[in-house]
């Protein structure tokens, strides 16, 4: 009975456990979904400057030989720019794919949160259906070893 006792409680903490690392493992997933939204608004305004740069680019090459000379220094940043908007790009991608990993991960530890709540109660019908199913000692004939109540349970003709 104290094994099915002791049983319960076990699985009762880590049930409760497997809850507080679903809620942490949601609240991550969520955190890694913003992160994700603010790098793609900044993949967008990056592209936007990239756009804007290659425009001021084309304006400044029809000028004097100067004014090449700073549109090649543009087309380079809008160069590093565009390679910085892909790499953001391949960030923002590899954080939602995290996210979903992390949300895939909630939902397992739900899951096991769930069978261990079942085998939780199952533990505790079984304690409940040994406990009225077992016969209780007699304090008229029990000894203080248990002998008469061992009696009772395997030896009924003795006692």
């Amino acid at each position: 009975m104290q094994l099915f006792t002791a049983s319960i409680a076990i699985t009762t903490a880590s049930v409760a456990t497997l809850t507080a690392s679903v809620a942490t493992t949601t609240a991550s997933a969520a955190t890694l979904t913003a992160i994700a939204a603010t790098t793609t608004v900044i993949v967008a305004t990056l592209t936007a400057s990239v756009a804007t740069t290659i425009a001021i680019s084309g304006t400044l090459t029809a000028s004097a030989a100067t004014l090449t000379a700073i549109a090649a220094t543009l087309t380079a940043i809008a160069g590093t720019l565009t390679a910085i908007a892909g790499t953001l790009t391949a960030i923002a991608g590899t954080l939602t794919a995290i996210a979903g990993t992390l949300t895939a991960i909630a939902g397992t530890l739900t899951a096991i949160a769930g069978t261990l709540t079942a085998i939780a109660g199952t533990l505790t019908a079984n304690a409940g259906t040994l406990t009225a199913t077992l016969p209780q000692p007699d304090a008229a004939t029990s000894s203080t070893h248990g002998v008469a109540s061992h009696n009772q349970l395997f030896c009924p003709q003795a006692s």
